[in-house]
């Protein structure tokens, strides 16, 4: 465990009473500090019993787990938990409490005092869209999936703690939206700079939402551990590789970003009517908008701003797809 390290798991397997099979299997792993884990694999694979190991919800068979310096076991249960914030699909707010006192229940059982609360409340509730003078006053209820979502969110991070457990928290969330806030919790990982471990089952999301991802196959044993364009480039294991499926060139695209291609210079007399996409847009994004409007170019922004950066055509993006291209055996050979 280096001193970047934040959670580290030593040998750590989970049996349950009465299971013929391992529900996690053998696992070491270390954790570093402020980055975001996604932790990704089929059904049955041992991915939330790992994470919901890490807050005591469930206490492992064997092995030691270690948070900052300290095995967890030698942590009070309650008071461990207090310091990670948790967030599921279901989102389990408290259905007869108010948005405001939802997103308070933790900061009042640590007895914060009640400007201080109230200032936390309107902070959090801000950040994720929800403000407090619209939002706070109502019943989870009368909130759509993705408000409610987003509530949780701002409720896991309510005592401002380190670790965020996420248990495929935008599942049960219509396409648009759980692309709303998947780039939404992005955003706030940009600013937080929280150790997060993230939940699913769907790679594309792994992809997404990862700076390193964990993937476990059937047996429940850890197979490959590594950023996404890693496990992309080079799978550890058949397994590995019939898990990412086929197009692995467009998985990549959805990796890389616009601002990290060298970009033409746009023209002083500008491109007329040519659409216009932030610098923060995948590469994925930028070819299907190519196609949908049948441009010969984009008209590359800043994220907040209509001032062209640069000019981004189709022959650029072939080229970065030749580039994201990964070697076959064959090539290799």
């Amino acid at each position: 465990m280096t001193s970047e390290t934040l959670i580290s798991f030593r040998g750590v397997a989970k049996t349950y009473p009465g299971a013929t099979r391992a529900a996690v299997r053998e696992l070491s792993l270390d954790i570093p500090r402020g980055r975001f884990i996604t932790l990704v694999g089929p059904s049955g694979c041992g991915k939330t019993t790992t994470m919901k190991m890490v807050n005591r919800l469930i206490e492992p068979t064997s092995g030691r787990i270690v948070l900052a310096g300290q095995d967890i076991s030698t942590i009070d249960a309650t008071s461990l938990r207090r310091r990670i914030g948790y967030v599921i699909q279901q989102v389990g707010l408290f259905p007869h409490q108010t948005i405001e006192r939802n997103v308070a229940a933790v900061p009042r059982l640590l007895g914060w005092d009640k400007a201080r609360i109230r200032d936390r409340v309107a902070e959090l509730l801000d950040l994720v869209g929800v403000p407090v003078d619209e939002f706070g006053h109502r019943y989870p209820a009368q909130l759509s999936g993705g408000q409610a979502q987003r509530v949780g969110v701002a409720r896991a991070l309510a005592a401002n703690p380190e670790i965020l457990l996420m248990d495929e928290p935008f599942g049960a969330i219509d396409p648009i939206t759980r692309v709303e806030l998947q780039d939404e919790l992005l955003r706030l990982q940009r600013e937080m700079h929280k150790t997060i471990l993230f939940v699913t089952h769907d790679i594309d999301e792994a992809m997404k939402m990862g700076d390193l991802i964990a993937v476990f196959d059937q047996t429940a044993t850890l197979v490959q551990f590594g950023t996404p364009d890693d496990i992309l480039a080079s799978p550890a294991t058949e397994f590995v590789q019939r898990f990412i499926g086929e197009g692995t060139g467009l998985h990549r695209l959805k990796l890389r970003r616009v601002r990290d291609l060298p970009l033409r210079a746009a023209p002083e007399q500008g491109v007329p009517d040519a659409p216009r996409l932030p610098a923060t847009a995948t590469l994925h994004q930028a070819l299907d908008c190519l196609v949908r409007t049948s441009a010969d170019c984009l008209i590359v922004t800043e994220q907040d701003s209509p001032q062209p950066m640069g000019v981004l055509t189709f022959a650029d993006l072939q080229r970065a797809l030749r580039e994201a291209k990964t070697p076959t055996a064959e090539d290799a050979a």
